[in-house]
């Protein structure tokens, strides 16, 4: 009897052979079975979806609804710099050399720059 899968937890709660052989294992199995699985995630879900239908918006299309809640839970998508153009590549370098400038006018125990 496998008891990494659903069916033989049921199996092992279900069976009137299997609860007369291993009684607390067949009540932890249906407990087990019994649990609550990502609440948390629907109602937070649930909550994201009432704080973007308000009154005001309340006639957005489903699809917009949809990119609304992913963008809400997910966040935007992240840009790689590996695709960004010469001039962005350059910016960036920049930034970089700027920042490294920055960080060498501080003063640093036990190392002299």
């Amino acid at each position: 009897m496998d008891l990494s899968t659903s069916d033989g937890l049921m199996m092992l709660c279900t069976q009137p052979e299997k609860r007369a052989l291993f009684p607390c294992f067949s009540v932890l199995a249906s407990k087990i079975l019994l649990m609550p699985i990502g609440i948390p995630e629907v109602e937070r879900s649930f909550s994201t979806m009432n704080s973007i239908l308000r009154s005001e918006r309340c006639r957005l299309l489903p699809e917009n609804v949809d990119i609304l809640m992913k963008i809400s839970t997910e966040g935007p998508g992240i840009l790689d710099v590996r695709d960004g153009t010469k001039a962005e590549e350059a910016a960036l370098n920049l930034l970089l050399d700027k920042v490294v400038n920055e960080w060498k006018k501080l003063p640093h125990r036990g190392t002299d720059l």
